[in-house]
């Protein structure tokens, strides 16, 4: 089958996957939502504000692909400087989609695979392969009344990447 063809390609890292979709979604499937929500009680977790919750559902719906996930340093800077991103194509991006995290939870957090994020106490997502960075900020950046931008950058770590959602939350 062409699809099935074509999508191996695009998981192997062969095809970019802006070849084939033009909205990707992050959602866990059905039938791999019980596995992931068991595996993410076993993960090392990180409390989110509401802000970055909405983010997550940002996310998970596509609305921000070619993301897959919370910036990485490198999606950060084009998106900081450029105004776009440049996997699996040029895309405009011109508002950072950064995932703020304290120094304590930098120092949990370093050196592992996956780990999930808790709001309300509820888990809603796991990221994996992620990515802890100091927190670039650029100067002026936030204007008048500007809460949510400058709840981000007054966090001097970020964190990065591969978010699928678990669906354990009323949200998704």
């Amino acid at each position: 089958n062409r699809s099935s063809d074509l999508k191996l390609l695009e998981k192997k890292g062969v095809l970019p996957f802006s070849a084939l979709d033009d909205v990707r979604e992050l959602f866990v499937s059905e039938d791999e939502a019980e596995m992931v929500k068991e595996e993410a009680k076993m993960l090392p977790s990180v409390s989110i504000t509401k802000l970055d919750l909405q983010w997550v559902q940002v996310l998970s719906e596509g609305w921000a692909t070619p993301l897959r996930g919370f910036m990485r340093e490198k999606e950060l800077l084009r998106c900081l400087h450029f105004g776009t991103l440049t996997d699996g194509g040029t895309t405009n991006q011109s508002v950072p989609i950064v995932l703020p995290i304290s120094g304590e939870d930098r120092t949990k957090l370093e050196g592992v695979e996956a780990f999930t994020l808790k709001y309300e106490g509820k888990n809603v997502a796991i990221m994996r392969n992620p990515e802890i960075y100091e927190h670039k900020r650029r100067r002026g950046a936030v204007g008048n009344g500007e809460r949510a931008i400058r709840a981000t950058l007054t966090s001097k770590w970020c964190s990065s990447r591969e978010t699928g959602s678990s669906a354990e939350s009323s949200m998704f």
